[in-house]
């Protein structure tokens, strides 16, 4: 959330900024408003509009404003170095520092002080350091070369070279080395050698042979007879 601090001059406000960047805050976070500026834009920083008419005022008097768009879980440290700086009492009893919708269109990015993506075409890629997909994006990333990045990284042939790289990696025998590969793995005969292999090896006739083998086998009489 922005922190504002009302200084005696612009040095010294410049003087804080300074202390600010040192300590690692980003430069973009930290703004330091002087003479000629209105309250509108004032409140562009996230300040309250009742609190930036005053701040202008003092402004336009001499003052320096100083405000920081401090990270989360950073506020607290922002505060340590723009208080050691001295600042002036702003004036006003009731001043507030919440902060405003600053960007209605990222408004989660605003809130967290990231920045937006149109900052960055590709942040996520350039985050990790990965390679874009698009040559025509232009961030710290380059467009990758290798036609087949998956292949080369796992050091497997591509496709082109090997009609069955998976098969060839675990070493496993292609199909067209049988008709049937699995029947002949587990040694079973293949269908066409027997009409019903099924039935022969558990001992039961074809189904050609006994219209009703299930009954005859319960001995129960069928739902029809020949007439």
């Amino acid at each position: 959330m922005p922190i504002s601090r009302l200084y005696d001059t612009p040095a010294t406000a410049e003087s804080a900024a300074t202390a600010l960047t040192t300590a690692g805050f980003r430069v973009e976070i930290v703004h330091v408003v002087a003479a000629p500026v209105t309250a509108a834009a004032i409140v562009e920083y996230g300040i309250a509009p009742a609190p930036a008419a005053h701040y202008a005022a003092r402004i336009a008097a001499g003052a320096g404003l100083l405000v920081v768009d401090a990270p989360m879980y950073t506020g607290a440290t922002a505060t340590a170095i723009m208080e050691q700086a001295h600042p002036v009492e702003p004036g006003l009893s009731d001043i507030t520092y919440h902060p405003l919708p600053r960007n209605r269109a990222a408004p989660l990015s605003s809130a967290l002080n990231l920045p937006v993506l149109s900052a960055n075409p590709t942040p996520l890629s350039s985050y990790f350091k990965w390679t874009i997909l698009s040559a025509d994006q232009k961030p710290k990333a380059k467009l990758a070369k290798k036609i087949a990045p998956l292949s080369s990284l796992i050091k497997m042939p591509t496709l082109s070279g090997n009609p069955a790289p998976l098969s060839s990696w675990l070493k496993w025998k292609l199909f067209w080395g049988g008709p049937t590969p699995l029947s002949t793995k587990i040694g079973m005969t293949v269908l066409l050698d027997d009409a019903a292999p099924l039935s022969k090896r558990a001992g039961m006739g074809v189904l050609k042979s006994n219209p009703a083998p299930l009954s005859s086998m319960l001995g129960l009489p069928v739902l029809i007879k020949h007439r």
